[in-house]
């Protein structure tokens, strides 16, 4: 939508009188950009009776919700009920992931029990454009329309194949890593390893708050059903299978969710043998240092000994190999040297005997 007078001519539409069959009206439109435009927001919440809280922030940015309104007449009749649900989906894929969001809110009129879908998506977000046109509402003219959530059981069902293939695909990657053979000296891919722990972790957890949506439908719809007053037996039957729906939906996601907690305990458990490997690995590499270290020191020990053992006697002759005395030729005085060159003369002085002789 762009803006001024073109986006009020493009809304137009919606203040014509288009609740003429059982047949669900579907509207697909972007909420940022209706947000930013002031004559969109004002058309769409007084057509629709959207509550101001739908657009805050906080319902912008939330994992996940539902709430629904009723309007009465006079006599506290229903005569109309607007419920929107948020939910979010994460999906792997090869080379990456996507996001899968789901922001709806339906309007269902009581004189005519026509249903008005209104889908809220940006380009960022999946394309819901391409599920519901293409089955998800076929056949609704046997839905039973006396009923206002019937829409939300067409939603539920392709939320739980949403989610189904997002626990079921994390699983598939765990099992990858569970049969991956281990080297003998083990390099795990940490970095991988915490990626597919992160996307496990949003896979639980919008599978978890979807569940808590799903039972505040069951809640709201027992309330509504409780109070109407049912003058003819279809309608109570309408209620009936619709709420059974609910309740099998809610099953479902209550499965799934025990899935999703197991994948988290097995790659939990992936991630703490991998570090567990390691460091076994480096502990073995530290005792064969230790064992290296004890040899090396075995050997020193022998040289020390051998040392000490030899040291002395190298010493000994070392020292009485020097020459500590000299004999002067000329005077016949023999001197005392020490290694540094000095010598000292000897008190005495003597004559070789025998040496002037003969």
């Amino acid at each position: 939508m762009a803006g001024g007078k073109k986006q009020s001519r493009q809304l137009n539409f919606m203040a014509q009188p288009i609740f003429h069959s059982f047949n669900p009206t579907r509207i697909f439109a972007d909420a940022d950009k209706v947000r930013e435009c002031k004559s969109c927001h004002r058309c769409f919440t007084t057509q629709f009776q959207m509550p101001q809280l739908w657009w805050s922030n906080y319902a912008k940015k939330s994992n996940g919700h539902f709430g629904c309104e009723t309007f009465r007449d006079e006599y506290g009749i229903v005569t109309s009920l607007n419920a929107w649900s948020r939910y979010l989906v994460k999906q792997l894929h090869e080379g990456g992931h996507s996001w899968y969001k789901f922001n709806t809110l339906t309007r269902w009129i009581a004189s005519s029990h026509q249903t008005i879908l209104l889908v809220f998506e940006s380009e960022k977000q999946s394309k819901l454009t391409e599920l519901i046109p293409k089955g998800m509402l076929d056949g609704s003219h046997a839905e039973p329309h006396h009923d206002p959530f019937w829409v939300h059981v067409r939603l539920l069902e392709e939320l739980s194949d949403l989610q189904n293939n997002a626990v079921w695909t994390v699983r598939t990657e765990i099992r990858k890593v569970e049969k991956k053979k281990q080297r003998s000296k083990p390099d795990p891919d940490y970095r991988g390893l915490h990626d597919l722990a992160r996307h496990a972790i949003h896979v639980s957890e919008t599978l978890d708050v979807c569940l808590k949506t799903v039972k505040s439908i069951v809640e709201q719809h027992k309330t509504l059903e409780e109070e109407q007053w049912f003058g003819e037996r279809p309608k109570k039957g309408s209620f009936r299978q619709v709420r059974e729906r609910l309740f099998w939906y809610e099953h479902t996601l209550e499965s799934l969710k025990s899935r999703a907690l197991s994948n988290k305990e097995r790659l939990i458990n992936e991630i703490q043998l991998s570090f567990n490997l390691v460091a076994q690995y480096d502990s073995a590499i530290s005792v064969q240092i230790g064992q290296a270290t004890q040899s090396d020191s075995a050997a020193m020990k022998t040289i020390a000994f051998a040392t000490l053992t030899f040291l002395p006697a190298t010493f000994i002759s070392a020292v009485f190999s020097m020459s500590f005395f000299n004999i002067d030729d000329d005077t016949g005085e023999w001197t005392g040297g020490i290694p540094d060159g000095s010598s000292l003369r000897h008190c005495g002085s003597g004559k070789m005997s025998g040496a002037q002789t003969g």
